[in-house]
């Protein structure tokens, strides 16, 4: 009879070795599985918190800073290192159901780390930011206006006894019906004990131009304190957030401004900033200041004009100029009328602005001042002066436009009416001058003449002056 029962060979001692290692290595396996899904889930989401503020920030921190900012690390890092390897990561495993290597995994670790601690000191930098308070001319108001880092209720204390608690927010505007007062501000990040004084002049002797700050508050902080008022042409900002209006009016000078919007500060917060229609105008004693407002919404690239705006702009001028007599007129708006620069000018906006000025001889338009190209320019059309004066901080750009064709000219220093190489390069038959340099405009008002001196930015020395009769 045959005996069916198994028989059970021992196990040898160096089988239950490899027994315990296949045991172990599967542990291993599963463990760097579940660390490759973990770090590959978390560099995956550092991507996309990074790219889907690319828009702003790559704009905001690494092209128009003048100093380098860890922001721009960061970012060029996720796109140039971690968005690879993740991709390498992906096609191995999918493909070959490879997982890395530990040692791999652990670079993969501290470039996370690297991530996580540059955006705990992107968070710190604006943990405390603020700035204000800043006295905007509005109409017959003076509105003071500030920002705090954190939302709170801020109070606003006159000498007439005024008490004005702005609502819970970041952005602070109080309209004060007085052009002299003396004020204290009580809430987050600004000191009750500090007093403040306004004080319009009984006339107008002199006011500055700048534009283009881009968050460089460098070249605002050195600007004129005895101007009777400043006109700052937008572009305070790259993205219009609140930090960044903070850099650039940290140290501002404490005198009166009037505030004009850029391209750069629709895309956020400009509102809160300047409270005014797209087309406003503002009487400062003898003086009338026309701002326009004829951009486009947000950062388009190309030509930054709207027409439908552009000739809302010009309506407004017709509309008005005609029952203001003032003694003097300025125009202000973003938008250049003629330029020397890279973005070059508007064809459309020239064209009718031209013809606006042909139809208004009579109307003591003294000049107008614009911004965009960041660099100084110099026009004369008949017995009106157009500037330029867009380099206020944000970087320097050439002399070269990419939107309407290649001009005759690569050079730092441009004299003398230019060559017209095609049909959309207007006025370069009024052209005075122009500079690559961050300069402001002081215009001062002298018996029978206004006299309008370029600043150096940088040195402080005048570079150009330009005289005009009246």
């Amino acid at each position: 009879m045959q005996n069916n029962d198994t028989i059970i060979v021992p196990a040898s001692a160096s089988d239950a070795v490899v027994e315990s290692q296949i045991v172990q290595s599967h542990k291993t396996n599963k463990l760097q599985l579940c660390s490759f899904c973990f770090l590959f889930i978390t560099s995956l989401a550092f991507i996309l918190y990074y790219i889907s503020t690319a828009a702003l920030n790559f704009c905001a921190y690494v092209i128009y800073f003048n100093s380098f900012q860890f922001y721009g690390f960061a970012y060029l890092s996720t796109l140039l290192i971690l968005l690879p390897i993740l991709s390498v990561q992906l096609y191995k495993f999918l493909k070959h159901r490879k997982i890395p290597t530990v040692k791999f995994q652990f670079f993969q670790l501290a470039l996370i780390i690297v991530f996580i601690v540059d955006a705990i000191l992107f968070q710190e930098q604006f943990k405390n930011v603020s700035y204000g308070p800043l006295t905007i001319l509005n109409g017959n108001q003076t509105h003071v206006h500030w920002y705090t880092s954190k939302k709170s209720n801020t109070i606003l204390r006159t000498n007439e006894i005024v008490t004005n608690i702005t609502h819970f927010s970041r952005f602070h505007n109080v309209f004060v019906n007085s052009s002299k007062f003396e004020y204290q501000i009580e809430g987050h990040g600004f000191n009750s004990s500090s007093v403040q004084n306004f004080k319009m002049n009984d006339q107008v002797k002199m006011f500055s131009v700048m534009t283009d700050i881009h968050s460089n508050n460098r070249y605002l902080s050195q600007a004129p304190t005895y101007a009777d008022f400043m006109i700052l042409g937008g572009d305070y900002s790259n993205g219009g957030r609140g930090h960044e209006f903070a850099k650039s009016f940290k140290g501002a000078p404490n005198i009166p401004y009037l505030m004009a919007v850029g391209n750069h500060d629709v895309l956020g917060n400009s509102k809160d900033l300047v409270l005014r229609h797209e087309n406003f105008y503002q009487k400062v004693h003898n003086v009338g200041i026309y701002v326009l407002f004829v951009l486009k919404d947000g950062l388009i690239s190309g030509q930054y004009v709207n027409k439908t705006r552009a000739d809302a702009a010009i309506k407004f001028l017709e509309q008005r100029i005609e029952k203001n007599h003032d003694e003097h007129v300025f125009i202000v708006a973003h938008n250049p009328v003629y330029s020397t620069g890279n973005y070059g000018s508007s064809k459309y906006f020239t064209t009718i602005m031209e013809k606006f000025l042909d139809e208004h001889p009579r109307n003591n338009i003294r000049a107008i001042f614009t911004g965009h190209d960041h660099l100084f320019a110099a026009f004369k059309r008949n017995h009106q002066y157009i500037f330029v004066s867009g380099g206020g901080g944000g970087d320097i750009t050439n002399m070269r436009s990419i939107l309407q064709g290649k001009r005759a000219w690569e050079t730092k220093t441009l004299k003398g009416p230019l060559q017209i190489l095609n049909d959309n390069c207007l006025g370069y038959e009024h052209h005075l001058d122009s500079e690559l340099m961050m300069t402001r405009t002081d215009v001062t008002f002298e018996p029978h003449k206004i006299k309008y001196s370029v600043v150096n930015a940088d040195s402080q020395k005048v570079v150009h002056v330009y005289e005009q009769e009246f």
